[in-house]
């Protein structure tokens, strides 16, 4: 009697423990957050972007922003060029329209993106970090916060704003 309930408990445990793996409803889980999509974002974007501080005369500085951009994977490189923002930014030789050539860097996470836009030019320091959601295929939305900035640092550095782009 002994030897059978010896035996009938291994195997009874066995069988127990093969039932508890089997019927395991975690491995959908994982298998759902592993196949997360993400969007792309490649291609030529234009749009404007709106400061949250007014100017001395009371104005809310708006004005035209261009990108265009380039996707890997979750790994998003490019150029922005920003209009309208020679108080803040170091503009460049010959640059006339008040435009800021920037490089831009980030990381998609589903339909957020968030990375930084810092200046082209080795002698400027002007950087800005942003996030964003892309809302369809062809309209993105976000915000963004100058962390440096070359000209102007009292005025520029640590405001921010919004800005929405849609794809060309």
């Amino acid at each position: 009697m002994t030897k059978r309930l010896a035996q009938f408990g291994i195997g009874g445990l066995t069988a127990l423990m093969l039932i508890g793996c089997s019927g395991s409803s975690d491995s959908g889980t994982e298998t759902a957050a592993a196949t997360t999509t993400t969007v792309d974002i490649t291609g030529n974007w234009t749009g404007t972007w709106t400061s949250s501080k007014a100017l001395a005369d009371g104005q809310v500085p708006t004005n035209k922003i261009e990108g265009a951009y380039t996707q890997s994977g979750t790994t998003v490189s490019g150029t922005t060029n920003l209009y309208g923002v020679g108080g803040c930014f170091v503009l460049g030789a010959g640059l006339s329209s008040q435009y800021a050539k920037m490089t831009t860097s980030g990381t998609v996470q589903g339909k957020m993106i968030s990375g930084a836009v810092t200046s082209t030019l080795s002698t400027a320091t002007d950087k800005v970090f942003y996030s964003l959601e892309v809302v369809s295929a062809t309209q993105m939305k976000g915000s963004y916060t100058i962390s440096s900035s070359t000209k102007q640092k009292e005025n520029c550095e640590n405001s921010g704003g919004t800005f929405v782009l849609t794809k060309k």
